[in-house]
Order: structure tokens, then sequence, then C-alpha cells
């Protein structure tokens, strides 16, 4: 399977939206783990766009209770490893799992992904994250792994980020620098990337005009993952 896993202080849930989206479009079996939910609790976790059955997060809840014996979980934590359950069992291509808060010490972090994704490092959190933006940046980017692939989806990146991605070693692309965008009147727009310029896309699905940078971050991740997802088209991510 492939993981990716997406935190940042703004953008995460809609780039984690976008990634579903065009892998689901593009055959893939994903599975998405978000949060928080806004209605109904089942919204977390996501199997093909579909809520798990009750049943089978019933299960997965009282596999997770049996396995846990005497060991104290937050509801966070608990909710990831029931999540795990679930995209376990239904032998998926992909999962796309969104950071809770900050990342160094998030449950999400548990799972080794094949490219950690950072949209945005800004001031939220401080109680638990740090006062600045570098202290921030330290948390969020512990998503990465050594020689792993990183996608940062912002301008200016606070140094500790960088300094996390050279004593890594990881091979990132960041926005601005290795790829962009361009928004043409009619709300079409093209993303840039390293050796790739895709023209004439169609506007974001989720409004407002910062969505095509997560939609061009999201873009950014697929090819990253180039080698691991071979059957992505153009005319996939254009739809």
């Amino acid at each position: 399977r492939t993981v990716i896993t997406v935190g940042g202080t703004n953008g995460k849930g809609s780039t984690c939206a976008y990634l579903n989206s065009i892998l689901q479009q593009a055959g893939f079996r994903v599975g998405l783990y978000s949060s928080p939910h806004l209605l109904d609790f089942r919204e977390r976790i996501l199997i093909e766009g579909k809520w798990v059955a009750t049943e089978q997060l019933i299960s997965a809840f009282e596999e997770v209770e049996q396995a846990r014996g005497t060991t104290a979980l937050t509801p966070f934590e608990f909710w990831t490893l029931v999540m795990a359950c679930c995209f376990q069992r239904a032998k998926l291509d992909v999962w796309v799992l969104e950071v809770g808060l900050g990342g160094r010490l998030d449950a999400v972090n548990a799972f080794n992904s094949d490219c950690a994704v950072l949209t945005t490092v800004d001031l939220d959190h401080s109680q638990w994250l740090g006062d600045t933006k570098e202290q921030i940046g330290e948390e969020k980017s512990g998503i990465f792994r050594a020689n792993g692939l990183v996608v940062y989806g912002d301008l200016n990146p606070p140094q500790s980020v960088l300094n996390r991605v050279n004593l890594l070693k990881s091979k990132a692309l960041w926005f601005g620098r290795d790829f962009s965008v361009k928004v043409s009147e009619g709300g079409s727009w093209d993303f840039n990337g390293p050796n790739v310029h895709w023209t004439g896309l169609p506007s974001p699905a989720l409004s407002g005009s910062f969505q095509y940078q997560n939609a061009a971050t999201a873009l950014a991740v697929l090819y990253q993952l180039r080698n691991q997802l071979r059957s992505l088209r153009k005319t996939v991510i254009r739809d």
C-alpha cells in the first residue's frame, strides 16, 4: 500500500479531499482518515468515498479495545487504531491520513508514509506546539522520514522545516520553487511542476482562491509518487 500523511496549519483537509478524489477517479482503492467530524463521527473514516458500515466499526472498536489491554489511549489514538483496522481489512491501495494536531507526536505519525505533506505552517495550538512558527514547524515536520518524499505547499517555509529536510535527506518539492500555479480569468489554471506542465485544469471543486494552492499541492504529491502510482493519467487529474 501507499501511505500519504498530510499535516499543516491550514488546507490539510482540502488537500486530502483532492488526493482522495483524484486517486479514486484513477481506479485506486483509497481510504481517507480525517478529523474532526462535522455531523457524524463516521465521517472520519472513509473507504472508497463511503462511511464504514456500523457493524464493521463496532468490530474494529472491539478489536482495539481487546488489544490495548491496560494501555490508556486518547480518543484520537483510539480512532486512529480503529481506522488502521478498517483500512487493513479493506486491503486498500492508498491510505490518505490527515494529521490531527502537530505532527511529531500525533497518532497518525505511527505509520510510515511514502510521502509527507505540509500544507502551511502558521501560529496555531501554541500551548502545545510552541509560540513561534519555527517551533511549530519543528513539530509539524516531525512527520518527515529519512530519505522520504516531502511536499511543502506554501511560500517561505520556516528554517526548522528546511533543517529537518536537510537532516533527513528528504526529497522535497517546495511551492513557489519546484511547483506553482497560474490562474486564468475564467477560473481554469495551469500547474507547473518539475518536468510537467498541465494546462487548462478546471477550477477546484472547493471554493476560495487559496484552493488553487491546495490543489497544486495535491498534484505535487501525485508527481512525487508517480513511480508507485503509475496508472495516473492527466485526463483523470483534469476530471
